[in-house]
């Protein structure tokens, strides 16, 4: 009996509205000197409480599209927000059912689509400038290193969109990057373009292909794809055929011009890419838990991948390969004693602060962010929690600024935690 695959649903839980707090600009582009006034906790159906705007200079705001046939929708599933290169934009990429019937019950396919949110950071209010529409997308998104053009996975459509800036505008450019899948693997499988990543010198793009267990590689000068690798290992060894590697690869980030990482959620790995005798696979790098995001440090040394099945953040030597660590991303015992061990966290999104001494984690599952002190080995002064925002929290906020990302509010409780490693502090948060 054949076995169908299956597509699986995404890990990730994501808000229907997104506050433009903007983290990757200087200080004073986001906070005012003046304290907050307290907020009322706005109640979860989980029982917790979040405090939207309690963050000094935070904004909350919905994703309007700007439809004239429907002004009150507002966009669903911001799955991914990326900052230019020169700080100065910030892209909100939406994936999902952004769909709309019209008043017949009849798919509006015109009005139909999925929307690349841009903002303008460059001055101290975050301003909206421009909704893109894209048929189809797929959590894909990167920039080029000039900043002067972004790219955008056109999900089952099997295509990568161009965007270039034109008169102080930002306009789709011919042609598509078609990456020539006709469907994915499976019965009734659609091919399915994921995550991307462009290389340090805007030369090529990764692209992940969910459906097809695969990687393209793309000449961005041509926009012609120029290689292809099946990531499963029994593709590139007939000795280890049906041994299981690859298999729904989700996020790629660039190390340098010829090296690259590509996760696989089905199988647990990350596989190293090498560029410099045509794309291959050079080595596999087994993981405790199923991947979600990657990002690398500056000096492409240490990567830092979610593990969403397990709630835990693995760092990984880039040279050795070894996992150096796993470090845990739920709430610390003072908010969640968790004797039993619970899981649902859901690590999905990372991000480092500009001095790359803290690392900000998403957590989809418990609607907060866990904020991870990377090596101090000295534990941070305690915190009290007497009020929302102590002057030790508020003096320590200031630099909030720094960190790239959006925040959409904190909880009016923040604790530190017994263990020296890290700092959880309980947001309403989509990166």
């Amino acid at each position: 009996m054949a076995i169908q695959r299956i597509s699986r649903p995404s890990f990730r839980v994501f808000l229907l509205l997104i506050a433009l707090f903007s983290l990757s600009v200087k200080p004073t582009a986001v906070f005012s000197e003046e304290r907050p006034p307290k907020q009322q906790p706005l109640p979860l159906p989980t029982g917790m409480e979040i405090t939207p705007t309690a963050a000094p200079g935070a904004q909350f705001a919905a994703l309007d599209p700007g439809l004239a046939s429907y002004p009150d929708f507002r966009a669903a599933n911001a799955v991914a927000t990326l900052t230019s290169p020169d700080r100065r934009t910030l892209l909100v990429l939406t994936s999902g059912y952004n769909r709309l019937n019209d008043q017949s019950g009849k798919r509006d396919r015109a009005a139909s689509d999925e929307y690349v949110f841009v903002y303008d950071i460059s001055q101290r209010t975050p301003r909206k400038t421009q909704v893109l529409r894209v048929p189809n997308t797929y959590f894909g998104v990167a920039w080029r290193p000039d900043s002067r053009a972004f790219y955008v996975s056109g999900g089952m459509d099997d295509s990568i969109h161009v965007f270039e800036r034109d008169a102080g505008a930002w306009k789709e450019t011919s042609p598509t990057i078609s990456l020539g899948h006709t469907k994915g693997l499976g019965i009734n499988i659609k091919p399915m373009v994921a995550g991307i990543a462009v290389n340090s010198s805007g030369t090529k793009l990764l692209a992940t292909n969910f459906e097809n267990d695969s990687v393209s590689l793309v000449d961005l000068g041509t926009r012609q794809k120029t290689a292809e690798l099946d990531l499963r290992p029994g593709k590139n060894d007939s000795a280890r055929h049906g041994v299981p590697g690859g298999e729904f690869p989700f996020c790629v980030v660039w190390k340098d011009d010829q090296t690259a990482y590509v996760s696989s959620e089905r199988d647990r790995e990350l596989v190293e890419l090498s560029l410099r005798e045509g794309l291959r696979i050079a080595r596999r790098i087994a993981l405790p838990g199923q991947p979600a995001g990657i990002i690398l440090n500056r000096a492409a040394t240490r990567l830092f991948i979610a593990l969403h099945s397990n709630d835990r953040v693995a760092v990984v030597d880039t040279n050795s390969a070894r996992i150096l660590e796993t470090i845990p991303t739920t709430a610390p015992a003072g908010i969640f004693a968790n004797p039993k061990g619970w899981k649902g966290s859901n690590p999905n999104s990372l991000a480092l602060s500009q001095d790359e001494r803290l690392l900000f984690v998403t957590n989809g599952g418990a609607n907060d962010v866990a904020v991870i002190a990377l090596g101090s080995g000295v534990a941070p002064a305690p915190i009290e929690v007497a009020e929302l925002l102590t002057e030790r929290l508020w003096s320590s906020m200031r630099s909030l600024a720094k960190w790239p990302g959006i925040i959409i509010g904190l909880s009016p409780r923040i604790i530190e935690p017994s263990a020296k490693r890290w700092l959880c502090c309980a947001l309403a948060c989509i990166m």
